[in-house]
């Protein structure tokens, strides 16, 4: 132990009598920290883990396609919604929502809140059932019944100090009163930005004939098992000459399909290529990194053959210097892992804000890539100590 206290006292005030190596070496190091584990993080959170429902892979979307008009992957209309719910055979379960902004009151001050306006059928097409309380029924889609809230994990923290008596409390929903009749677990919620989840009531006047064209409905459908999107295709185009002869002709004239799009596609499917070249790069910088810090190691190690020999021939043996220069390399470790942390928390924090499933960096990750480049370090001190202490001293003097 008095050994060690004093080699980091000497690492210490060499290193500080090195600003401008300390400085590059710490950067360096940093920069293949936390670059490294804020990405790997977001790649695994994103592509690597599946999002956070029973079964996900059978989860998809359901759009109509309007080819006379060019429009793709447009909004559902309640009867359209009634259509899917009646006339399909290829999923277990279809539920209709449309996000929203509501504002809470009641507190200090109005907080908004982005809730999803969901029908009963919701939460268990997704698979998720609430970690307190219940979901919503049947009954409570009918206007007047539907003043109940279901409230996300990260609400649940971040407005209500996780307590436990949150159910049964009445909250006021742009001046509606709702009372809390559950809370989810965390990170189960589609989209990913939802603090509550709400009933759906549609109105007499949404559910008529009359209002195909009001389009704001999503759809969410589970494929029965074994079932594949090119046959749930094959069912939703069954479904549209299951409609009366007027409809039938009404959508054809509009050149109407539905479009069957996997809930994992919509969620990464505009970053997942960005997301895989991404990964590429930094990796590149890994192993730049790497390099780079044992570059300069080895350079800084040929520069000091002076005190190493001084040290030596006062009585300084090998292991004594070679542990010198790995305590060295710890001390530069200790302090670019500090700053590399950092720089990992905030870039995964930006990564994340933008990408389903990604909140923090990655303790694993983070751990993992830190280790490599501490190694690296070590090595590269290990090796240009073993060599400088293996030079006769007195040769070492003379050719200074």
């Amino acid at each position: 132990m008095e050994h060690l206290l004093g080699d980091l006292r000497y690492a210490w005030r060499s290193l500080r009598n090195a600003p401008g190596f300390v400085a590059v070496a710490v950067l360096t190091l940093a920069l293949g920290i936390g670059a490294n584990s804020a990405v790997f993080s977001v790649v695994k959170g994103v592509l690597l883990t599946p999002p956070p429902f029973t079964q996900p892979e059978r989860l998809v979307l359901l759009a109509p396609n309007f080819d006379a008009f060019g429009l793709k992957e447009v909004s559902n209309s309640v009867p359209e919604y009634r259509d899917l719910t009646t006339h399909t055979k290829a999923f277990t379960s279809l539920a209709a929502f449309r996000p929203d902004d509501k504002t809470l009151t009641g507190g200090d001050s109005p907080r908004r809140l982005h809730v999803v306006v969901a029908t009963a059928s919701f939460l268990p097409t997704l698979g998720v059932a609430p970690v307190l309380g219940r979901g919503f029924t049947q009954e409570e889609e009918t206007p007047g019944q539907d003043q109940v809230v279901v409230l996300t994990d990260a609400a649940w923290r971040t407005h209500f100090a996780k307590d436990p008596e949150v159910l049964g409390r009445v909250l006021r929903l742009d001046g509606v009163p709702h009372t809390v009749v559950g809370v989810l677990p965390p990170g189960a919620v589609y989209p990913e930005d939802t603090e509550a989840v709400l009933p759906f009531a549609p109105t007499p006047e949404q559910q008529e004939e009359s209002r195909r064209g009001n389009r704001f409905l999503s759809v969410l459908a589970r494929l029965k098992p074994g079932m594949t999107l090119d046959g749930a295709r094959a069912d939703l185009a069954r479904m549209g000459n299951a409609r009366p002869a007027d409809l039938v002709s009404r959508y054809r004239e509009w050149g109407g399909s539905m479009s069957v799009k996997p809930l994992e596609d919509q969620i990464v499917g505009g970053v997942r290529e960005t997301l895989w070249l991404l990964w590429g790069a930094v990796g590149f910088v890994l192993l730049v990194a790497c390099s780079s810090v044992a570059n300069l190691l080895l350079a800084r190690a040929v520069s000091r053959g002076r005190e190493v020999s001084i040290r030596a021939a006062l009585g300084a043996g090998r292991p004594r210097l070679v542990a010198q220069f790995l305590t060295e390399s710890l001390v530069l470790s200790l302090v670019a892992g500090a700053v590399g942390l950092c720089l990992s928390l905030g870039l995964a924090r930006l990564l994340g804000s933008l990408l389903y499933g990604v909140s923090a960096a990655d303790p694993w990750t983070f751990g993992g890539v830190a280790l490599l480049l501490t190694g690296v370090a070590l090595g590269a001190s290990w090796l240009p100590a073993r060599r400088a202490t293996r030079v006769d001293p007195i040769i070492a003097l003379r050719a200074d």
